[in-house]
């Protein structure tokens, strides 16, 4: 167990993958339960159990032909499966429809609404020749084999990036990025994000490269997750070198703390459940405008216990909204 995790938190992470072991949609013995969320034969007994309060969806419980080996599965419909590797079809507007409505809670009622509308604070505005740019560069995402782009950006002033694309996240405050590894990059960790409104929208701003030009990619690209690589919500784009940054220590009040203990906003992320019931979570470092407007929304149930420039932020409300 690390450090500073308590049997509470690793519980929490118990419960993260036993929820995701239910929902793949097929019937799953107690064993491979087990073995999917990395706890005993009992515990997962004890889960499902309170099925309904612990993961938001009641279970099914049936015996295998034999009768020897009962098997379970999930009463709500089964996650998304993986996009294939080849370009789906619809304009970006309705991928993006469909990334949003699909991120939704397992079971959430409005489901199987016909529309959907989401409002964001922040957001730039985009032209058709942003929506055809995001597609190109889906495209060269999804290409096999895969291929280097050359990006021509506007910010700084004719600047270039050769990057072997990875994805796009649509962040709620920096809209959308472009996610990259520069060509010479040697580890995963290189990432590069880019304003997608930080290109410029002339034809060829967007370019596939050569094979000669750019060389093979010496990364595994099939190794590659984007979300083992940034940390949502506090992505917020390419850092400037004079951007502030905080490590993040807070304590929920108990009557948060439940709530709270099995959500995970970064990779570095460690939680500890106190003896009067208040959980303390800390991680970073993440971008202090970012971090006080996360510890702001949580309100009077949450007090900073770190550092002082996040409490002083938080007081002043010195953050983007």
């Amino acid at each position: 167990m690390p450090r500073g995790t308590t049997g509470r938190a690793v519980s929490a992470t118990i419960h993260i993958r036993l929820r995701e072991a239910l929902q793949r949609g097929e019937p799953m013995s107690f064993a491979q339960l087990a073995a999917a969320a990395g706890c005993t034969v009992r515990s997962v007994r004890n889960y499902l159990a309170r099925a309904r309060d612990i993961f938001g969806f009641d279970v099914e419980q049936r015996r295998a032909p034999g009768g020897h080996v009962v098997l379970v599965r999930a009463l709500v419909d089964p996650l998304p499966a993986a996009p294939p590797a080849v370009m789906r079809s619809g304009s970006i507007a309705e991928r993006l429809r469909d990334g949003l409505f699909h991120a939704e809670p397992a079971g959430a009622t409005h489901r199987s609404s016909p529309s959907l509308l989401v409002a964001f604070r922040g957001l730039p505005a985009y032209t058709p020749e942003h929506e055809r740019l995001l597609e190109a560069w889906l495209q060269a995402c999804e290409a096999e084999p895969r291929r280097a782009v050359r990006l021509s950006l506007s910010r700084p002033v004719s600047a270039e990036a050769l990057l072997w694309p990875l994805g796009a996240v649509f962040h709620n405050l920096d809209g959308l990025l472009l996610l990259g590894l520069p060509i010479d990059a040697e580890s995963p960790e290189m990432v590069q994000a880019i304003e997608l409104d930080a290109v410029r929208t002339e034809v060829e701003a967007l370019r596939p490269i050569d094979r000669g030009e750019s060389g093979d990619p010496s990364l595994d690209f099939t190794a590659i997750d984007l979300r083992e690589l940034v940390d949502l919500p506090f992505c917020s784009g390419p850092r400037r070198p004079d951007t502030r940054t905080v490590d993040v220590h807070v304590r929920f009040d108990p009557s948060a703390a439940e709530r709270v203990r099995s959500r995970w906003w970064h990779k570095g992320q460690s939680a500890v459940l106190r003896t009067d019931g208040c959980l303390d979570v800390e991680f970073g470092p993440v971008p202090l405008g970012a971090a006080a407007g996360w510890v702001a929304s949580w309100g009077d149930a949450v007090k900073v216990v770190g550092d002082k420039k996040l409490r002083k932020a938080v007081k002043k409300r010195d953050f983007a909204p």
